[in-house]
């Protein structure tokens, strides 16, 4: 069952910038505006259709930063903050 994963490739795919389309699995529901998602074999076509005319800038910029805040030397880097805090603590 799909309902409690972390669609990874997804993270890469933001990182290019590029308009993403992928099937919907309810944690697709946090990428928002960034990815187009499709429930059925004719809603995937027609979103596809879409993305291959987004030129969006300003978009191509909010997936990159996505990405980016999501990247794992970023998530390391708030796993390591957390430690050395509980670390302190002691």
């Amino acid at each position: 069952m799909a309902d409690a994963v972390d669609p990874v490739k997804v993270y890469e795919y933001l990182a290019l910038g590029k308009p993403v389309v992928a099937s919907f699995i309810p944690e697709m529901a946090k990428f928002g505006e960034l990815v187009r998602t499709a429930t059925d074999a004719e809603s995937f076509c027609a979103q596809v259709r879409t993305a291959l005319v987004d030129r969006d800038p300003e978009l191509r910029v909010k997936r990159q930063a996505y990405a980016d805040a999501n990247s794992w030397s970023r998530r390391i880097d708030e796993l390591l903050a957390a430690i050395q805090e509980v670390w302190s603590q002691r």
